[in-house]
């Protein structure tokens, strides 16, 4: 044992055998605390030089290849033999597939980002009543088709609508502003049920970077935006950015409503729609150069210089066969003032004063039944009042016309107002009706409009003659 703790230190510190017997027995046979005070008190230099340390290193590896190999060689084990096999056959991959689908659909999911963890911490009880944000701006889920946008196209072609598609960003506000007011609205909302196939994503969702990047949307200026699509070629036929206040959408709709996918006139509402803002785009001012100008002050100089008047008088004659002529001709017809039931045989009635004076039919005067119209028309009660309502009329034209009513107001009051504003109305007559196919006209105009069902909705104008 004593040989082998002084062999062990000639190895290691290259000392004598003399030297390492005595410091291992100075350490009382600990042979680390031996190397340790060798070197801390001798050091190598002192007793051995690089040269030396590096012969002996050799003599040692000279003796360990004379003995033959080490016994650790017996403890490496073979290498795995080569295989081939494989990993997944048909039924893994048709598993895949379903996964892969069923993630695509998980991920389509809308984000509650108003989700209240408390509630559902709770139980299933403060989960359910809870009445706060999450209640609040919640997705309408019951609008909502739950699928692919190939499998919305596919049920919208079945069913014969057309496709609605809203893509939010948690991030802008105005995306939940959509769930909150305008898909929540019960006229759009109806709307939507009867016309549309709607399916809303998130730009954050698998399926809804790939509509994005399909349809060239832009997340950062584009977001949220309402496109109404062709289920059949998938064209675009009309985009909403931002917000959408209800009655606009409702009245933007109209034309989707009278037009299924399958009218022959179907796909020239995209071209309509284009033309219409085309129209309404206000004419660009010519900008005018200094020599426009000063011909222009020159020309108003000139309208400016008094022109000699010609005499007002006329003749004798011609003032004294006046009366003479109007006697010829019988006595004049009574003229009755032209009102709303009076007018070009308005929603069918007669001028009844002058049916029962024989006279003959006058039609009335358009300045002057605009003026009786705007006479009638209730005052407009301010935005505070809990009482009014508004109501937007889309005429024949495409063009729309809203203003506040109080909900006790008649539907008389209604047609007062078409009739001073639309073009056309107080001369020709028209029929009022809700903006849905099918939609009967109003028959009662005393009716109010809460009882109506028109508080808030959208009217339809459409001229019988």
């Amino acid at each position: 044992m004593q040989d082998e703790a002084v062999a062990h230190f000639v190895l290691v510190t290259g000392a004598d055998a003399k030297t390492a017997a005595g410091l291992i027995e100075a350490c009382t046979g600990d042979l680390e605390s031996a190397i340790q005070l060798y070197f801390d008190t001798q050091g190598r230099s002192a007793h051995h030089s690089d040269e030396a340390f590096a012969r002996s290193l050799q003599q040692q590896h000279t003796s360990s290849a004379q003995d033959g190999p080490s016994d650790l060689s017996a403890e490496i084990r073979a290498p795995i033999p080569i295989m081939k096999d494989t990993l997944y056959g048909e039924g893994a991959q048709h598993m895949l597939r379903h996964h892969s689908k069923s993630s695509e659909r998980s991920s389509a999911q809308d984000v509650n980002a108003f989700r209240d963890f408390q509630a559902e911490g709770r139980g299933p009880s403060g989960a359910s009543s809870s009445s706060g944000l999450a209640s609040l701006f919640k997705a309408p889920s019951d609008l909502m088709f739950q699928g692919t946008i190939d499998e919305a196209k596919a049920k919208a072609v079945q069913e014969g609508k057309w496709l609605m598609v809203n893509v939010q960003s948690n991030s802008e506000f105005a995306s939940h502003q959509l769930n909150r007011d305008t898909w929540s609205d019960p006229t759009v909302s109806s709307i939507l049920m009867g016309s549309f196939v709607f399916w809303q994503v998130t730009d954050s969702s698998d399926m809804g970077s790939r509509f994005m990047t399909s349809y060239r949307i832009d997340s950062v200026t584009e977001l949220p935006i309402t496109l109404i699509l062709d289920p059949i070629t998938g064209a675009k036929q009309r985009q909403f950015l931002g917000f959408i206040e209800p009655q606009r959408l409702a009245e933007d709709l109209v034309p989707f409503m009278d037009h299924d996918i399958h009218h022959p006139s179907a796909h020239k509402l995209a071209t309509q729609h284009k033309r219409k803002q085309t129209q309404h785009q206000p004419p660009t001012k010519k900008v005018m150069t200094e020599e426009d100008e000063l011909q222009m002050a020159l020309a108003m100089s000139v309208e400016d210089v008094p022109q000699p008047q010609a005499s007002t008088s006329a003749p004798a004659n011609v003032t004294a066969q006046a009366p003479a002529a109007a006697a010829a001709n019988g006595p004049a017809p009574v003229s009755s003032s032209p009102t709303r039931a009076t007018h070009n045989g308005m929603h069918g009635r007669e001028n009844a004063s002058a049916v029962a004076n024989g006279a003959a039919h006058q039609v009335p005067d358009e300045a002057s039944v605009v003026a009786e119209a705007k006479a009638r028309l209730p005052s407009e009660p301010d935005s505070s009042d809990p009482n009014g309502c508004r109501i937007a009329v889309r005429l024949p034209s495409g063009d729309r016309l809203t203003r506040t009513f109080s909900k006790t107001d008649s539907v008389s009051a209604l047609e007062d107002y078409c009739m001073s504003e639309a073009p056309g109305a107080a001369t020709r007559p028209f029929k009022l009706m809700q903006a849905f196919p099918g939609a009967p006209p109003l028959a009662d105009s005393s009716q109010s409009l809460q009882a109506a069902g028109l508080a808030g909705g959208v009217i339809a104008l459409k001229f019988t003659d």
